[in-house]
């Protein structure tokens, strides 16, 4: 049986925080590395996306609250526009 001039895999790394999945990443490329040592191979990697730590964003969380809520979205408008939206609302 012959073997495959190559082979492919795909991991997803998950953790709580970003400098977790970092760590873990680079263990798990080491494995690779190690692993094509071993075998007297060689190996390449890409990283095909990612995402770090959750970092709220406080006026975009009020800008959304105040479009589900008309009182909040008033007292967000400056004095005139509050006026204007409630003449138009009458």
């Amino acid at each position: 049986m012959r073997c495959p001039d190559c082979g492919r895999t795909h991991y997803n790394v998950r953790a709580p925080k970003m400098s977790q999945a970092k760590e873990i990443f680079s263990r798990i490329v080491d494995i690779a590395k190690g692993t094509a040592l071993m075998t007297g191979t060689s190996m390449e990697y890409h990283v095909c996306g990612g995402m770090y730590d959750y970092v709220p964003n406080g006026p975009l969380s009020k800008a959304i609250k105040a479009m589900q809520d008309p009182a909040l979205l008033r007292a967000a408008k400056g004095p005139k526009e509050a006026l204007q939206s409630d003449l138009v609302a009458q």
